[in-house]
């Protein structure tokens, strides 16, 4: 095939051996990527299906800026829609480490959400569009688990890359927590304060938009995501006091909402004689729900119910929820650090378990 001897001469395919492939010239080839409009859009998507089928990751935008040898931009992507990035305490932290880091270094941020706010789709066009190629000097990866398609584009670009939270992979460095031994701490904790009663709020563990129990099949086919270390390191707790994960009720929120929080704890409180004394929520904004479920049910916290979150956000001090602090605002400023760092070495940062009023000693109903 005339496309691949140049890629055998030079060891990387050009936009001539697209080009050549689809029939064109090589302007149109570049209009397809950097002048969309300039294309009518059947002969953009043929151009760009031909150059996936030939395995061309794009043009290099560190040639394309050649004059000043970097783009300086680096693009955040992230699972979520973009009115989530700025509603949710845990990002912002994130973000305003890595923005920091960002203005020290003199580099612009550009943010690029996955999901629209519509649901469970595949993420959009525009974004993956962008991804194949925009002019950016590398790519921050949060909490992708379950989109290989969009970790997959990513890491065809020629650009360095880096991963928060998930997914995990041994070709791209992470900067993480010991998600496992964190929530293992706060189901120990759980324990000596005396339940055996206890129920699980999870974050969602794939994209399907489901949430609800999990009924054991779904249990056993979790994939690897922030949810599946957390609920490992609570199962792993239980099981050394001697109860069962089939005994302990899981209720897997699709989005990570007080609203979901909330329902989570109208399906899991329903029931007086089968209610738990104690729920592990995986998140602040799911145990601040079930605390506002049952202060509408006149539970008192922690004499009726205990409540325990994760993440350490400002809401949970002026609740006193007790939770698990992650340092979010390092741990963006430990990302943008290790994109550059040409070491590809991973960093995990320590957590605390931050002990407040919301737990405490079963009382007897």
């Amino acid at each position: 095939m005339p496309g691949r001897s140049r890629s055998r001469s030079s060891g990387r395919l050009t936009l001539k051996d697209v080009a050549r492939a689809a029939g064109v010239s090589t302007a149109t080839v570049s209009n397809a990527y950097a002048r969309p409009d300039q294309l009518s859009g059947d002969l953009r998507r043929r151009i760009l299906r031909i150059a996936e089928d030939l395995g061309y990751p794009g043009p290099d935008p560190l040639a394309r800026h050649l004059s000043i040898g970097r783009t300086g931009t680096v693009a955040f992507v992230f699972s979520e829609d973009m009115p989530y990035a700025f509603s949710d305490s845990a990002v912002l932290a994130l973000l305003r480490g890595v923005a920091t880091e960002c203005e020290r270094k003199g580099i612009s941020l550009m943010l690029l959400p996955v999901r629209a706010k519509a649901g469970p789709a595949a993420p959009r066009q525009p974004v993956m569009d962008v991804l194949a190629s925009a002019a950016v000097d590398g790519l921050i990866l949060y909490a992708l688990s379950g989109y290989d398609d969009v970790v997959t584009a990513a890491s065809r670009r020629q650009v360095p890359l880096v991963v928060i939270d998930q997914p995990r992979r041994t070709d791209i460095p992470v900067v993480k927590i010991d998600d496992f031994a964190a929530a293992r701490d706060m189901a120990r904790h759980v324990v000596r304060a005396g339940h055996r009663s206890v129920g699980i709020v999870s974050l969602r563990t794939r994209r399907d938009g489901y949430s609800g129990f999990m009924d054991p099949e779904r249990r056993a086919s979790i994939g690897e995501s922030t949810a599946a270390q957390r609920l490992r390191g609570f199962y792993a707790a239980f099981d050394e006091a001697g109860i069962g994960a089939d005994t302990i009720p899981v209720w897997e929120s699709w989005e990570n909402t007080e609203q979901n929080g909330e329902q989570a704890a109208r399906d899991m409180l329903a029931h007086k004689k089968t209610r738990p004394t104690a729920i592990l929520a995986m998140s602040d904004r799911l145990a601040l729900g079930i605390m506002a479920d049952a202060a509408r049910r006149k539970l008192r916290i922690p004499h009726d119910l205990s409540v325990t979150g994760f993440d350490d956000i400002p809401q949970a001090a002026a609740t006193g929820l007790t939770t698990i602090r992650q340092p979010f605002t390092e741990k963006g400023a430990a990302a943008l650090r290790t994109l550059f760092d040409t070491t590809g070495r991973s960093t995990t940062l320590a957590t605390e378990l931050v002990q407040r009023t919301s737990l405490a000693h079963p009382q007897f109903r």
